[in-house]
């Protein structure tokens, strides 16, 4: 179980977060109605004109009301991660613990040593 938050900049934190959980929440329920509300006027009720025009209006509202949701998650996300605290995709990595024996990624492959001159040519034996 987590503790209560002890300071403003924890208090704001643990909102953010309730705020990061509910969102794509309300995105499955606003989804879920939405297209239960489209069937009922383009499927179950595709005689009837005012259902359709009905349809149509909700759709409109459809649109605008995911652009919010997700113009407001993506506010949240950004606030939270400008202002609070560095998330891991954007902290430099740690240095290792141990030496490696191959370079990390990024850095070039050592050059294999030099090939060995080739010995001299053996004596021929003259007559």
């Amino acid at each position: 179980m987590q503790t209560p938050p002890r300071t403003f900049a924890e208090l704001v934190d643990f909102v953010l977060r309730f705020i990061n959980i509910l969102i794509p929440f309300l995105l499955g329920v606003a989804l879920i109605y939405i297209i239960w509300k489209l069937v009922d006027a383009w499927v179950i009720h595709a005689a009837d004109e005012k259902k359709q025009a009905e349809g149509k209006t909700l759709l409109v509202i459809a649109v605008i009301v995911f652009v919010l949701i997700f113009s407001t998650w993506g506010i949240v996300s950004m606030v939270r991660q400008s202002l609070f605290y560095a998330t891991p995709s954007n902290q430099p990595p740690a240095a290792p613990a141990t030496p490696r024996a191959s370079p990390g990624p990024g850095q070039p492959l050592p050059l294999p040593p030099p090939p060995a001159p080739p010995p001299p040519p053996a004596p021929t034996p003259s007559s």
